[in-house]
């Protein structure tokens, strides 16, 4: 489980996954409701991404966010190719449900 307070940054979050996958954790909880408004959350995603798509990790990604989320442009996408493939909102975002779901994270190995 990843608390992924405000305070955290790509380095932070590449470390902690980085660590959990060596000892076979692939499964990471983001329970920062603001985690849309943080000013980090693209470039976090952009590594988790990275750790994906070029390293060949291989985790899953439950994340807790603000119900407008869907409203940030390439939030989304990147929620889904960075891993989030479940989430929970602080309210009702079924749209983000809907497209996280037609759009699932892709499956490594």
């Amino acid at each position: 489980m990843v608390n992924c307070s405000s305070s955290r940054n790509a380095d932070d979050i590449e470390r902690i996954v980085r660590e959990n996958v060596a000892q076979g954790v692939h499964n990471f909880f983001i329970t920062d409701d603001n985690f849309a408004r943080n000013r980090n959350w693209e470039s976090m995603f952009d590594r988790l991404i990275k750790m994906r798509e070029e390293d060949g990790l291989r985790f899953h990604i439950v994340a807790q966010v603000d119900t407008m989320a869907h409203k940030i442009r390439g939030f989304i996408d990147k929620a889904g190719r960075a891993g989030v493939n479940r989430h929970h909102s602080t309210g009702t975002a079924h749209r983000l449900a809907r497209v996280l779901h037609s759009h699932p994270a892709p499956r490594l190995g």
